[in-house]
């Protein structure tokens, strides 16, 4: 009863709409199985982009290869890291 309580309070911070949440994982892994025959390709493109020396090509390669480099914002002396 008290998850109940908590489902229906959670609701009503997405303004009541029910298609917020996430997506069930069948349909998580309908949608990797139908993108994998892709998934050559994609990267072939990539490393052509790659060569053709295209930045975004560089920083998404290496934002997913080496991890993204934290972030920190400096506010009215304080340091939110994101």
């Amino acid at each position: 009863m008290i998850f109940l309580i908590m489902a229906e309070g959670r609701r009503k911070y997405n303004g009541g709409n029910k298609n917020v949440d996430r997506k069930p994982k069948v349909d998580e892994q309908q949608l990797i199985e139908r993108l994998s025959p892709l998934e050559p390709l994609a990267h072939y493109k990539l490393k052509e982009e790659i060569e053709e020396g295209e930045r975004w090509a560089v920083q998404l390669y290496a934002n997913y290869m080496y991890d993204k480099p934290k972030t920190s914002y400096y506010r009215l002396n304080s340091i939110f890291l994101v």
